[in-house]
């Protein structure tokens, strides 16, 4: 070993000294053997040392707090833009289900005419009113919706052995409450009102309207307007003078053109409302003012679209041949 040691430190002395003669060190045998030694020494180094920590201290996959932040804002956005769209696919189902339910009334109301001689379902009102006149025994449904809070008046009307469900009388998209009772209010269990011509009598209701109105009986006397735009069931607004009771009238006493509604349609579904008609079908319609509201006189007909509605409902009551 010493002579080996003796020979390298030579083979040193004379590269070192060859080095300064201009020569490459590194390409002679003995140079590349020292460079291998140099190599294998400090890899060994190296691996007696303690590791470093060269990557973040959190997994990889994990999301920093920045990131976390991002990801919930864009949530929010997208929430933002769904949740529009989610609400009125949700109010248009709604409005499905009560143009369903007023297409099951109606069918009810037209197997009652046939099982009774051709003699629509009888709605009677008391003389309790105003506001509240409640339907008496004999009617297609009994009391008052503002003050009913079971639905065992919908039960003891005469179209519920048609029908057999209390859902069919209320509307989803209805929020209505009942007049508090015991300091409680309930929702309404009934959405749908009849026209107040049709079989209609007490409270508030004219017996013989005036020219060219009449009220029928039978529904073999509705001839003008045909049935198909005569209108039987609809949705009445809470928004009314007499609100709750089962019928929807109108005030069609002179002097002409007409100043105030009686009863108010509702506009809960897209500023229109749905209605059944004599002849069996149901249908949407969308008014050109709005009807539920709160302000100003309830009663009065406003020019422009409100009473271009009114008309229209009007054209919608049986009339003199």
């Amino acid at each position: 070993m010493t002579g080996l040691y003796a020979a390298l430190e030579g083979s040193v002395g004379r590269s070192s000294h060859c080095c300064f003669e201009g020569k490459d060190y590194m390409k002679t045998e003995l140079g590349r053997f020292c460079l291998f030694l140099a190599t294998c020494r400090g890899e060994r180094r190296e691996g007696w040392r303690a590791p470093r920590v060269k990557e973040p201290l959190h997994p990889r996959g994990a999301f920093t707090l920045i990131e976390l932040l991002v990801v919930i804002a864009i949530i929010a956005i997208l929430a933002g833009m769904l949740l529009p769209a989610l609400s009125k696919a949700k109010s248009k189902g709604q409005a499905i289900v009560c143009l369903n339910n007023l297409n099951q009334l109606q069918k009810g109301w037209l197997m009652y005419t046939d099982d009774n001689a051709d003699r629509m379902p009888l709605t009677e009102l008391d003389n309790g009113g105003p506001p509240h006149y409640r339907a008496r025994p004999g009617s297609w449904v009994l009391g008052n919706s503002f003050l009913d809070v079971s639905p065992t008046n919908l039960q003891a009307g005469t179209l519920f052995p048609y029908l057999k469900a209390v859902g069919v009388y209320r509307c989803p998209s209805d929020r209505t409450l009942t007049n508090p009772r015991g300091g409680k209010r309930f929702p309404v269990n009934r959405s749908y009102t009849v026209n107040a011509t049709l079989n209609a009598k007490g409270g508030m209701i004219i017996p013989m309207p005036p020219r060219p109105f009449v009220n029928v009986v039978k529904l073999s006397a509705v001839v003008t307007p045909p049935p198909t735009r005569v209108w039987v069931f609809t949705e009445s607004s809470p928004f009314t003078a007499m609100p709750g009771d089962p019928v929807l009238a109108f005030f069609t006493a002179p002097p002409l053109p007409y100043q105030r509604w009686a009863d108010r349609p509702t506009d809960r579904h897209s500023q229109g409302c749905n209605l059944s008609f004599a002849d069996g079908h149901a249908q949407f319609h969308r008014w050109k003012a709005p009807k539920d509201s709160p302000s100003g006189n309830i009663s009065e007909i406003q020019p422009g679209g409100d009473r271009e509605d009114h008309t229209w409902l009007l054209d919608g009551l049986p009339r003199i041949q």
